[in-house]
């Protein structure tokens, strides 16, 4: 989705001073995904950081697990390590979404919701008021950042799908916000920035020595064990027990 003047002139002076955004921008407005209401189970997908697809590993666990009365439509947005605009566009667009739902579903087909990465922080924000939570049958996160404001560790209508040594998913212990700005100004080259992430790195010395060991394992010289060449925030491997919460909210048997 591509942003234009009039989206970062609703979004960047709200988020700068930490206001909550209720009105979308008319390109929010247009984005808002084409739904087939005759279908009983509306899955909601929301993609991670530079992605703008459903994963097809995630269209064949439906297909199999919901058959043909389940679709599966994608919640576009910004979707970029631009977060401090992206994470808040996403937020917009999928309420947006939800309220056109809440409008033109007479037929009462269930909802659910599925998200990877930035896409998991999105739904989290949006789930995190009652009003659009009610309309949720199930929510899965795969790969959701521990630098997220809400989690749901206790809601029995959300599941999280996590990789221990994901370190997106690592609870940093500060807050999330901040640091996420920290580290968006540090990817743009200011130096100052990243003197100040050392403190933090400090506070939290195994997490940043497995960051630089994922890092490192990327220098083609340096022979690192195969295991650690595996990416661990590729969630493909969790998309049948993802949506077999959603259908079921159990996770899939393992096959014998």
């Amino acid at each position: 989705m591509k942003v234009n003047a009039t989206n970062l002139s609703q979004i960047l002076p709200v988020v700068s001073r930490g206001i909550p955004i209720s009105l979308p921008s008319p390109e929010i407005v247009s984005s808002i995904p084409k739904i087939n209401f005759k279908k009983k189970h509306i899955i909601l997908w929301v993609p991670g950081t530079n992605d703008h697809a459903i994963p097809t590993k995630f269209i064949e666990a439906v297909k199999q697990m919901f058959g043909d009365d389940a679709e599966v439509v994608m919640v576009d947005y910004m979707a970029t390590q631009e977060y401090a605009v992206s994470r808040p566009q996403g937020v917009l667009t999928l309420k947006a979404t939800l309220d056109y739902i809440k409008k033109h579903n007479v037929g009462g087909s269930m909802i659910y919701l599925a998200g990877l990465s930035q896409g998991a922080m999105v739904i989290s924000d949006v789930l995190g008021i009652s009003s659009y939570s009610h309309m949720v049958e199930r929510a899965v996160f795969m790969g959701h950042p521990g630098l997220s404001t809400n989690h749901f560790k206790n809601d029995r209508k959300v599941k999280e799908f996590n990789n221990p040594l994901d370190i997106v998913t690592f609870d940093w212990a500060e807050d999330g916000d901040m640091l996420i700005r920290k580290i968006t100004k540090f990817l743009k080259g200011d130096i100052l920035t990243g003197v100040s992430l050392l403190g933090i790195i400090a506070k939290h010395p195994l997490e940043a020595l497995w960051a630089g060991v994922l890092y490192l394992h990327r220098v083609p010289f340096l022979r690192f064990p195969k295991i650690l060449k595996i990416d661990p925030h590729d969630y493909t491997s969790s998309m049948d027990d993802a949506v077999s919460w959603l259908r079921l909210g159990v996770q899939a048997l393992p096959q014998k």
